[in-house]
């Protein structure tokens, strides 16, 4: 499955499908789960960019999906996108997410991924990413999915003395995809502009640093919306999102 050059979507549908099924906490807590907030879906550029497991190729409802684990300072966050393979439209849509309390290793994440064979993950390719998981082999092949290929082999785990420079290019690079995946976030939240100035806020990323280093297209959509307004209307607009919830 290639999914290079894919653009990963988030659609408002997800953000309320994903806080109406995973965000009760009694309901997640029976569950052997953490209840979701608003705040998660900003760590979303995090999880996948740098995820410690990946399924690449998942199959549901003859659906692909990638699937995205992170543990994170509370919980192990599974992310799972559908694969959109349309003439016009390649792209990673956001299908659902929720928190577990325990960690994941290779057999956990199967099992919970396959939920009772409902998902066919025989044709699919497990990666290891940046982080430590026991229990997963490295493989020597890359996946298609850049961000999940990047993540398999992480420079950080290999001691290689590098010049100033060269460290100084590795830095920028890193902060680029960071903000980008940021902004990229924004972009897709759309006109909600209470719930991406939240996120903004969150990964600490301000309207200097987005238009520095995001792509000069992904930066054109908060920049007429988001980071357009006075702030005036900000408040306005989180007074209006705060009584919506």
């Amino acid at each position: 499955m290639d999914i290079a050059g894919f653009e990963h979507e988030i659609t408002d549908e997800f953000v309320a499908h994903t806080i109406k099924n995973h965000g009760n906490e009694k309901t997640e807590a029976e569950r052997g789960q953490i209840a979701l907030k608003e705040s998660d879906f900003g760590n979303i550029p995090e999880i996948v960019k740098k995820p410690d497991l990946a399924i690449v190729g998942a199959k549901r409802k003859n659906k692909d999906m990638v699937v995205y684990a992170k543990k994170m300072q509370d919980g192990t966050t599974l992310y799972f996108e559908e694969v959109l393979d349309g003439r016009k439209n390649k792209t990673l849509r956001s299908k659902t997410m929720f928190k577990r309390k325990d960690g994941l290793d290779r057999e956990k994440l199967i099992n919970v991924v396959t939920n009772k064979e409902k998902t066919d993950i025989s044709k699919a390719k497990i990666v290891l990413g940046s982080g430590s998981q026991p229990g997963v082999e490295r493989k020597p092949e890359r996946a298609h999915h850049p961000a999940v290929a990047t993540s398999a082999f992480p420079q950080d785990n290999f001691n290689i003395p590098q010049s100033a420079e060269k460290s100084r290019e590795i830095e920028i690079a890193r902060k680029t995809g960071y903000i980008q995946g940021v902004c990229e976030c924004v972009a897709a939240i759309g006109d909600n502009h209470a719930l991406g100035k939240k996120l903004l806020i969150e990964m600490n990323v301000t309207k200097d640093m987005a238009k520095k280093y995001a792509n000069p297209e992904t930066f054109k959509k908060p920049e007429q919306g988001i980071f357009a307004q006075k702030p005036e209307q900000q408040q306005e607009q989180e007074q209006t999102h705060s009584i919506k919830r």
